[in-house]
């Protein structure tokens, strides 16, 4: 925001991005045993990174930016001195029975290693949307002085577990950035939306896979 000075110009009265924490959501573990079950604990990192991004109070590192430091072989401590993070957010899933899985979440303040807030939850496929919502909530309300505000859910007010469980299996293809891959996300972001029509997520996901088969080249502009 700016402020008008009569005869002399104007200043900057609102904070800058610079001053809103930057935060990076850690990969989640995958701690079922089973590595076949590495699409949900991507998936839960993905929804939380969206979620968190919503929320203008803070920055965000990119999911792209964020699932490198899992390759990267560093000391946390050294990671962020060079992006200069304020917070991470690390976690973990482990499945517990069917159709649920439990799901741990901290938030560390960079600064001096401590945890600020941690939260563990046994959550249903069809819950995970609302949840990581209330995640988000429960970060951004612990290192921000800014009221948090609630994001929507699906349009039907809850989507289905199998169409949650079908858009993350279909994010998991789709952020291997393999146009080989591509197909099989489409065909499980379409299955999800068989099973909630109006799971609005699912939409913009394959409007995603048509923009990378465009940037890829892969695909001609008129088939996109």
């Amino acid at each position: 925001m700016l402020e008008t000075i009569p005869k002399r110009g104007y200043r900057l009265i609102a904070p800058t991005t610079a001053a809103r924490p930057l935060i990076a959501i850690l990969p989640l573990d995958n701690l079922t045993g089973d590595s076949e079950q590495s699409y949900l604990a991507d998936g839960v990192t993905d929804l939380l990174i969206s979620s968190l991004g919503a929320h203008r109070v803070l920055r965000v590192l990119s999911r792209h930016s964020a699932m490198a430091l899992r390759e990267r072989g560093k000391q946390l401590g050294q990671i962020t001195r060079e992006l200069g993070l304020d917070y991470l957010v690390e976690g973990s899933i482990s499945s517990l029975v069917p159709g649920r899985a439990a799901v741990a979440v901290r938030l560390i303040d960079t600064g001096d290693g401590t945890c600020r807030w941690s939260q563990t939850d046994s959550v249903t496929l069809a819950d995970l949307v609302s949840w990581q919502n209330e995640v988000a909530l429960g970060i951004v309300g612990e290192v921000s002085q800014e009221p948090a505000f609630r994001l929507a859910g699906p349009p039907e007010g809850r989507a289905r577990a199998e169409a949650v469980d079908d858009y993350l299996r279909g994010r998991f293809h789709f952020y291997k950035f393999d146009p080989d891959e591509f197909p099989r996300a489409i065909a499980c972001f379409e299955s999800a939306i068989a099973h909630s029509p109006g799971f609005a997520a699912a939409h913009a996901a394959i409007a995603d896979v048509w923009g990378a088969y465009g940037y890829w080249g892969v695909r001609s502009a008129t088939e996109i």
